[in-house]
């Protein structure tokens, strides 16, 4: 079964090039904590998907993908990764609006039009206390600003959400709420909001909004661990996430790599190269390197915190000359990193996508997970076991 396996993963690994795909199984080997996760698969439910990009003489580009454990119906929690199609659709949107004279820098401003809404007139963590949906952008990418995240759900909205993600053929995929206390229903509830000129006058007026079609849940199983604590108490039952965000790896690989090759990908988006090229530095600068001085002058935002591959979330100073452009989830013990890296130096060019559960007590709401002890350590590993790996 296992030689089955492999010579499975060769023949899927072949490109046009006919190079042949790395075989991540024996990579996890040679590490004590990646062989320590992939020898219990059901406890840390390790996904990973390696996307070499290979350029010939002629600036022709083919992608050779190899995968580990991946499974679009074996649920993991998204978090943070789900600002990423928000930034995203949140630039489609404004394209839509340029005819208006707005773009992603005009003042936008928001009602309370149903419960658990919130309005926004000025945003105390800008430059200016002027809030954009570019301000919102930068946040949620550069320092995974969970408020500006929810700002960019109540602009683009479940419906847009919904369609948008079935345009891209990612069935398996649901965007359904804000990061905030608000229940199901009144996630389908979306602000009404303005975007105004420099002199004050409204520009568009986006109304208030209801999501009413039905919510159907996109896996089979939904439910994870064996209990959860609720208003101080624990209830010995399994955590439903079915009306929570759904992402599938290889969805989020997708969207990162249409990013940085458009060509890659069977489906595209409706922005413009400004607008592609504004999410990219969102995705590639350090905090230090924002425009937004909040951000760049608070020393809690070190060079690596939203790094996991490669740097651990440590707070250290980089020795290397890979670049990273990535995107991060941590939430009730899953951790998330989708990179695409490139080494200047070697030439040496990739995707690399990878999700880890660290909740040994299966226990949600504890707050104890094993992050540093098993997460970061095997992000790290995993990614310098696979650039050594792709350097020879």
């Amino acid at each position: 079964m296992r030689l089955t396996w492999y010579c499975a993963l060769y023949l899927i690994g072949l490109s046009v090039s006919g190079q042949q795909a790395i075989i991540i199984d024996s990579l996890l080997l040679q590490k004590p904590i990646l062989r320590e996760v992939a020898s219990q698969p059901n406890k840390f439910k390790p996904q990973i998907i390696l996307t070499q990009v290979n350029t010939n003489q002629f600036g022709e580009r083919t992608f050779n993908t190899s995968y580990y454990r991946a499974d679009d119906t074996a649920y993991f929690y998204p978090a943070s990764v789900v600002k990423l199609p928000a930034s995203i659709f949140a630039m489609e949107k404004i394209e839509m609006l340029k005819a208006l004279n707005i773009d992603i820098h005009t003042r936008v401003a928001y009602d309370n039009s149903h419960s658990c809404q919130t309005p926004l007139v000025h945003d105390a963590y800008t430059n200016d206390s002027i809030p954009s949906i570019a301000e919102f952008i930068e946040k949620a990418l550069v320092v995974s600003d969970n408020p500006s995240y929810s700002r960019l759900y109540e602009f683009v909205g479940a419906e847009y959400f919904s369609h948008r993600l079935n345009e891209l053929n990612m069935p398996y995929a649901r965007i359904r709420h804000r990061f905030s206390n608000c229940d199901s229903t009144e996630n389908r509830y979306t602000n009404q909001l303005y975007f105004l000129s420099e002199q004050g006058d409204t520009l568009y007026t986006q109304p208030a909004a209801f999501f009413n079609s039905p919510y159907v849940q996109p896996m089979p199983r939904m439910t994870v661990g064996k209990s959860q604590i609720i208003n101080g108490k624990t209830v010995h039952e399994p955590k439903d996430f079915s009306h929570s965000n759904s992402l599938p790896l290889s969805n989020m690989h997708a969207m990162l790599m249409e990013l940085i090759y458009p060509e890659s990908q069977p489906f595209s988006y409706a922005i413009s190269e400004a607008s592609r090229s504004f999410i990219l530095e969102s995705l590639t600068i350090r905090p230090r390197e924002s425009r937004n001085k909040k951000i760049a002058n608070n020393p809690d935002f070190h060079d690596n915190y939203t790094n996991y591959l490669f740097f651990g979330n440590e707070n250290k100073s980089r020795n290397t000359t890979i670049e990273v452009c990535n995107i991060v989830g941590l939430a009730y013990g899953f951790m998330t990193d989708i990179a695409y890296v490139k080494d200047p130096v070697s030439g040496v060019e990739y995707f690399l996508s990878a999700t880890i559960y660290t909740n040994a007590s299966n226990k949600f709401g504890s707050g104890k997970y094993e992050y540093s002890t098993i997460g970061f350590p095997f992000m790290k590993e995993l990614a310098w076991t696979i650039h050594q790996e792709l350097l020879h």
